[in-house]
């Protein structure tokens, strides 16, 4: 019985080694094409694509909660035998999410038509929105792969939109702006094909509408976390193109790579502390050495990432003249911004001792008051240009991180009880995430 216990543990824990694996390499790739993607194209286009991509950041949110729903659903009725029950609600989200990209595509139509942009604008809002009604699809079906334990596929799925993401550079280095509308296209359609070839449990749909109404109201909630999450990680892009403009926004493409490299290795450590402190919780209930555990993945998360900030700190002042020199006006910001992305890093443990001891929701509040703070303190600093900005992350940030150490020390212990973290949000400990 123990024996039988251990092997199961250790597939697991080799399945998420895998699936985590794919994540940094993938991610990894998308850092290495957004710094070629900076080098090909001038800070203005540049900028006015990193403000459009706010459509998707929002946009693949939308849903709901029916994704949400879904990862916590699907999961639970397998581990109880209820196959057909797991089977009629996967397809019932289906259709769901299939008709509100119906009603997506005709929202997005009607914006374009109706709302006045410039040629480029338009393309761009097209392309982005497009490429987010494509990719949610290609989210739900990650999202059941990753329900279902199928972590070979899931990865399978990061790595193809990472490569095509790469190979699609010529694109860029051609058509410029344009490439970059094609290739979110393109490679949203060719990871959503990739996704209905390798799902081998068929691709039904039923309407039922108490079972969407129940997915609706598990799901919502963990949505609006979702959405609380990406208002934090974006404001500082909302208060550059509302008080600098699109230029600005280019140059602070560097901040924003800055920040996906240092975030990697806390995000790596804190999924490898993630299964100690479920354990934990499911023997111990919220103790002293679970927070032990939470503060241990801080720490070690912490100590990488300001290796990493300091050896920016220096490198950059040589890096970017020689080869961005396009955006040397970003230096001094993306200097400040590491700072910010070092105590970013110390929040790693608590993210996932929130979802470890199903207390995730609670992060709600703490999210939205530093997104606050973010953005009044972005607005009064914003005279300074890209550097009062910078400060204004680093200010938001540290309020973020002491209030989830504040949730994590003033959490009350109980008797515990088995966590399987599909609360169907993922910590937010990466820049991009």
């Amino acid at each position: 019985m123990g024996s039988g216990v251990t092997e199961d543990r250790k597939g697991v824990g080799r399945s998420i080694l895998a699936f985590s694996s794919a994540s940094v390499i993938a991610n990894f790739c998308d850092l290495v094409q957004m710094l070629v993607v900076a080098k090909l194209m001038d800070p203005e286009l540049l900028g006015l694509w990193l403000g459009l991509q706010l459509i998707q950041k929002y946009g693949i949110q939308s849903h709901l909660g029916l994704l949400n729903a879904v990862n916590r659903q699907v999961p639970f009725h397998v581990g109880r035998g209820e196959e057909e029950r797991a089977a009629h609600i996967e397809q019932v989200a289906r259709l769901n999410l299939h008709l509100l990209t119906g009603v997506g595509l005709v929202a997005l139509m009607l914006v374009c038509a109706l709302g006045g942009f410039g040629r480029e604008t338009t393309i761009g809002v097209f392309s982005i929105g497009l490429a987010t009604l494509v990719n949610l699809h290609m989210e739900f079906h990650v999202g059941l792969f990753r329900a279902r334990h199928q972590f070979g596929k899931a990865s399978v799925v990061r790595i193809v939109k990472a490569v095509c993401m790469v190979a699609g550079l010529p694109l860029i280095y051609y058509l410029q702006f344009y490439g970059l509308c094609g290739r979110g296209i393109l490679v949203a359609v060719v990871v959503l094909a990739t996704c209905v070839r390798i799902n081998t449990r068929g691709q039904g749909l039923r309407f039922d509408w108490r079972e969407t109404v129940s997915l609706v109201k598990i799901g919502a909630p963990i949505m609006i976390l979702g959405y609380a999450i990406v208002l934090l990680y974006t404001m500082d892009r909302v208060v550059i193109l509302r008080f600098l403009g699109r230029e600005s926004m280019g140059h602070y493409a560097l901040c924003i790579a800055a920040g996906g490299v240092v975030s990697l290795l806390p995000s790596v450590i804190g999924q490898v502390f993630y299964p100690r402190m479920v354990e934990s919780y499911s023997r111990d209930g919220i103790s002293r050495p679970l927070i032990g555990i939470c503060a241990r993945a801080s720490a070690v998360g912490g100590v990488l990432a300001g290796v990493v900030c300091v050896t920016l700190f220096f490198a950059l002042p040589w890096l970017i003249p020689t080869f961005f020199e396009k955006y040397v006006p970003g230096l001094p910001a993306t200097q400040v911004a590491l700072v910010a992305y070092f105590v970013l890093a110390f929040g790693a443990g608590p993210s996932y001792f929130l979802i470890a001891t199903e207390h995730k929701r609670r992060q709600l509040g703490v999210l939205i008051l530093a997104a606050g703070f973010m953005f009044l303190a972005g607005w009064y600093l914003s005279r300074f240009g890209l550097v009062g900005v910078a400060w204004s992350v680093v200010i938001a940030f540290t309020c973020y991180v002491a209030g989830l150490w504040a949730l994590v020390l003033t959490a009350k212990t109980d008797s515990g009880g088995p966590s399987s973290g599909a609360d169907g949000a993922e910590p937010a400990v990466s820049r991009e995430g």
